[in-house]
């Protein structure tokens, strides 16, 4: 006997009631996943400051050394040099990034870098060597009130990062806590909607119980292989969980591991050098300086590694700010400004006063990177009394995106032709450089290489042996919504003003051809445009034309659009 399936129909409101229980599921599953990307980003904020912490301390321990051997200096127990370097050395902290691609330049109070650039001045009024003993008093009076703003400033920035610290845990805190009340509750809800409704299903259909009961079973089979499903799942994601946060702690113990014991040797370093008597122990401060490149050079390293490793795992993102190119290149030129004077090398940067504004889509830090890292290689490279010219220019590629193209020309060494092509390979170094026993990771160019690309740029690299090198850096301008949607509709318009002249009827193609060349001069096609007016025109004052001599301009005309078109599509210039 047949099952009256009519009686085994769920009723309106048990429908509305599993629907809403389904809700409750996605909601609680949604919520879950949302809490548990929260989590994960709490601790990279909670990973960030920790690496930033120790970046701060790091500058403010160099910050109060530069102050005391300040002091030495002023004193007569330290020569100029010895102060620069130390002064060198500060500037390369305040250069350094932390986790999040931030430069401790960019952390610090700006009046710390005013008195670090009124210091600087001083010095750089003093004689080399050991100050002169009549004019330690003015100099002392001119330095007094600057060392007591560095000192104090200094002194600020553990303070001001751990009240930011704080701020941040406080609210990890709460919305943690308020993730965990709406999970919780969206839990208890799904639970007493399941319950009501599997006590409503059993009410109604108590009087059929053999078909309710092979009906639970069917729809239990399911859930339990939606659960095996589910389970798999979720054991995927928590192996690429356990993963990732064994990827993240292998990065954290090699920051812990490596660079905080390079730094400490350096500051051991600086101040076993600082003992010694370079005049008495010419041979032990000559060890003691090779010591102290090498040691430098391996932090490098290790910070360039790190920098690398969180360029590949971070994706581009889907937009990017504004960024203003010339002040970033400023920005990079003087916190370089001390190894370059040492170095006795000019930048002479140079700015087309008839563009107002040089922006470019991008992150900041990441930007400031690239012009940092290429100024050091000028820097490294190039020989003394010479110069480093930078210069900004717009181009055009074939879809008629603008782009901003900086060069950046030294007067260095050279590279050879043969090494061009490996540039940008990580640890690679030119043969000259190691010749000439430069120090260099030799992943300075590949991280410059990562950071534009991922920006959408190139990078090209032209150079000649001991005729200098010259690096053409080429970004997206920053582009608004309204010029977005220009050069997204630019290919189609062209397309459209090909078929248009195609099809039109012979009396016809003097309007067209009008209304097709206002409309494609709008979207940057300023040639083809003139063209086809220049073809409406002609048809305009000579109205004898045969129809075959029509068709003829029409093709040749025809045939330099396609040309145009293709070029786009090639990706050649348009």
């Amino acid at each position: 006997m047949k099952a009256d399936v009519t009686s085994l129909r769920l009723t309106r409101g048990q429908i509305f009631l599993a629907q809403l229980t389904l809700l409750a599921l996605v909601a609680m599953t949604f919520s879950t996943f949302n809490g548990s990307n929260v989590s994960s980003k709490h601790r990279e904020i909670l990973d960030a400051a920790e690496v930033s912490s120790e970046s701060i301390i790091f500058a403010q321990r160099e910050a109060l050394v530069y102050i005391v051997e300040i002091d030495q200096w002023i004193a007569g127990r330290l020569p100029r040099e010895t102060l620069e370097s130390t002064r060198a050395l500060l500037a390369k902290r305040l250069n350094a990034f932390d986790s999040s691609g931030t430069p401790i330049s960019g952390l610090v109070n700006p009046l710390f870098l005013q008195n670090l650039k009124a210091a600087d001045a001083v010095i750089q009024k003093s004689p080399q060597g050991f100050l002169p003993i009549q004019m330690r008093g003015t100099i002392k009076e001119q330095m007094t009130p600057i060392v007591e703003n560095i000192g104090n400033f200094a002194a600020e920035l553990v303070i001001s990062f751990q009240k930011s610290i704080d701020a941040k845990l406080i609210l990890v805190t709460v919305e943690r806590g308020k993730i965990t009340t709406r999970n919780q509750f969206l839990r208890y809800l799904f639970l007493l909607m399941i319950l009501i409704l599997l006590f409503w299903v059993g009410t109604t259909f108590s009087a059929r119980y053999k078909y309710i009961q092979d009906s639970i079973k069917g729809q239990v089979d399911e859930l339990a292989l939606s659960r095996t499903g589910l389970e798999a799942a979720q054991g995927l994601v928590n192996e690429l969980r356990i993963l990732d946060e064994e990827k993240n702690e292998f990065i954290s113990n090699i920051n812990h591991e490596l660079r905080t014991p390079l730094t400490s040797i350096i500051g051991y370093l600086g101040l076993v050098s600082d003992l010694t008597d370079e005049r008495s122990s010419p041979q032990t401060a000559k060890f003691l300086k090779i010591v102290d490149r090498n040691v430098s050079l391996l932090l490098e390293l290790v910070e360039n590694m790190l920098t690398i490793s969180k360029l590949d795992i971070q994706a581009s993102p889907k937009t990017y700010d504004r960024v203003v190119l010339d002040e970033v290149i400023a920005d990079a030129i003087f916190i370089l400004q001390p190894s370059l004077d040492a170095a006795e090398i000019s930048v002479h940067f140079a700015v087309d006063n008839s563009v107002n504004d040089w922006s470019i889509a991008g992150i900041k830090a990441q930007i400031s990177q690239v012009f940092v890292n290429l100024l050091e290689n000028s820097l490294k490279f190039s020989p003394r009394n010479s110069n480093v010219n930078i210069g900004i220019s717009t181009i055009l590629d074939a879809n008629g995106a603008k782009f901003a193209r900086v060069s950046v020309v030294d007067q260095g060494m050279g590279i050879p032709a043969e090494d061009l092509k490996r540039l940008f390979d990580r640890f690679f170094r030119s043969e000259n450089a190691v010749i000439g026993q430069i120090p260099g990771t030799g992943l300075g160019l590949a991280i410059v290489k990562k950071i534009v690309e991922q920006h959408g740029g190139r990078v090209k690299i032209e150079s000649e042996i001991n005729s200098g090198t010259t690096v053409h850096i080429e970004l997206p301008v920053f582009v608004s919504r309204t010029d977005q949607l220009v050069l997204e509709r630019r290919l189609p318009v062209l397309e459209k003003a090909i078929a248009s002249m195609t099809n039109a009827p012979i009396d016809q193609l003097q309007i067209v051809a009008h209304e097709m060349g206002g409309a494609i001069s709008f979207y940057t096609f300023e040639s083809e445009g003139e063209e086809l007016v220049n073809f409406s025109h002609w048809l305009a004052v000579s109205p004898d034309l045969t129809e075959e001599e029509i068709a003829n301009k029409r093709d040749q005309l025809l045939l330099s659009l396609r040309t145009s078109l293709l070029k786009i599509e090639l990706g050649l210039s348009s």
